[in-house]
């Protein structure tokens, strides 16, 4: 009997591991998502938020078991709603339906591509002749260290 809690604790104990495992690998998955439907909802393709009970459906479609799918929603849920770029509300979708869903409000991929191509240029002078340390990786600058003499003791 004792032997058969052993085994038992060892394989929830494992199951654990693996599932611990998986969480960071689907909140990257969810945080894509979410950001890829702010770039839709952007350019008026589609609303700019999901609903939690279809995000979580479509990111976790290969867990099949209903208790164990719950369980790493939980975690998943706790790591997104805790991220600053994400908004939790509730929200109306096209068809009437009312829930809770998330909506990405931090920078889309295509804001810094879109920056980058602005009209503005630099006019300052630059030094593309000058010789820096950091232009010759094969000197070394020596540091010179000194140590923090303080007059009385900190206790």
């Amino acid at each position: 009997m004792l032997v058969l809690g052993v085994l038992y604790l060892r394989a929830s104990y494992r199951k654990h591991l693996a599932t611990s495992a998986q969480i960071p690998a689907l909140v990257d998955t969810v945080l894509g998502r979410l950001a890829n439907q702010k770039e839709l909802g952007d350019e008026d393709l589609d609303e700019p938020y999901l609903f939690l009970p279809n995000l979580r459906d479509d990111v976790l479609r290969s867990v099949h078991s209903l208790a164990e799918r719950d369980r790493i929603w939980q975690r998943v849920r706790a790591v997104v709603e805790q991220n600053s770029n994400v908004r939790t509300s509730q929200r109306e979708g096209r068809s009437g339906e009312v829930g809770r869903a998330w909506e990405w409000i931090g920078p889309s991929k295509g804001e810094g591509a879109r920056r980058r191509r602005s009209g503005r240029v630099s006019w300052a002078p630059s030094d593309l002749g000058a010789e820096t340390p950091e232009s010759k990786p094969d000197v070394q600058v020596k540091k010179e260290v000194k140590e923090w003499d303080e007059p009385r003791p900190i206790y």
